[in-house]
């Protein structure tokens, strides 16, 4: 395997690693000649690089090749939006933490929660974001499977006429954590029994930015993730008005004093 696409796989690696409760993968290979995919599961990220070999020779004898955060594990942080198109990228209402094209114009955005969650709250924050963006929210779900940059995407589509597509991996942004609109977190879908909000209609976990009840310390380390993440006041704002009930009146002036504060926070912090 060329040392790029091996660089590639291991920042994916390093960047889901992130979140403290990933600690294995599933990986899957799609042989497009009979339909039949080939699962390794349950593999640590010592073990995905000692595999590289035999993903590249998958590869080359016509599969397209595939990763996630293991489905045994359960509770994750990482939701895959997409695929979606360079318009539909755009549109997106979050700072993916990895982002990557399948191929030629497409892509599929992997959002990071700011705490684990169950298949079936994942599968809604998947399928609210991708419509958000204008994509099909029918074609994702909580254990979704994403190509694996560094390989070359084998169906047939992808290609067309010609070679064979490469997979990029074409940012990341490990800061960014993906704050959850409200009217998704209120959903009667991810109500009691629905593995997301509990029955008291306290805030859920994953929707939470920290523990405890000061909501201005969970807006300032939303603003502080999304300035390191390279977002500009206008997406920070926008992502703050979103996840909160402002009251009218002070919406105007407590916005921006939190972003410049975050912003000295992280000046100074960095001097």
């Amino acid at each position: 395997m060329h040392p790029a696409s091996r660089r590639q796989i291991v920042q994916m690696l390093e960047t889901f690693s992130l979140a403290p409760e990933v600690t294995a993968f599933d990986l899957g290979c799609l042989d497009h000649a009979t339909g039949r995919m080939s699962f390794r599961k349950t593999w640590t990220s010592p073990e995905v690089r000692r595999a590289l070999g035999w993903l590249a020779a998958r590869n080359a004898t016509g599969s397209s090749c595939y990763i996630r955060p293991a489905a045994s594990l359960g509770r994750t942080r990482w939701v895959l939006a997409g695929p979606l198109t360079a318009a539909a990228r755009d549109r997106l209402p979050a700072t993916p933490g990895l982002e990557v094209e399948s191929s030629p114009g497409i892509f599929e955005a992997w959002l990071r929660l700011a705490a684990p969650a169950d298949p079936a709250t994942r599968t809604a924050v998947a399928r609210f974001f991708t419509r958000k963006a204008g994509g099909d929210p029918g074609a994702v779900r909580g254990a979704q499977l994403g190509h694996l940059p560094g390989t070359t995407n084998r169906a047939p589509a992808a290609a067309g006429d010609g070679p064979a597509s490469f997979v990029v991996l074409r940012s990341r942004w490990p800061a960014a954590v993906t704050p959850i609109p409200r009217e998704l977190a209120r959903s009667a879908g991810l109500r009691r029994g629905g593995g997301g909000e509990p029955a008291g209609g306290e805030e859920p976990a994953w929707y939470r930015d920290e523990p405890g009840p000061d909501q201005s310390r969970r807006d300032f380390a939303i603003a502080c993730r999304l300035l390191e993440a390279g977002s500009d006041d206008h997406t920070i704002a926008a992502t703050l008005a979103a996840v909160r009930d402002f009251d009218p009146q002070c919406e105007g002036a407590y916005i921006p004093r939190t972003i410049r504060s975050a912003r000295l926070h992280i000046q100074n912090r960095e001097a």
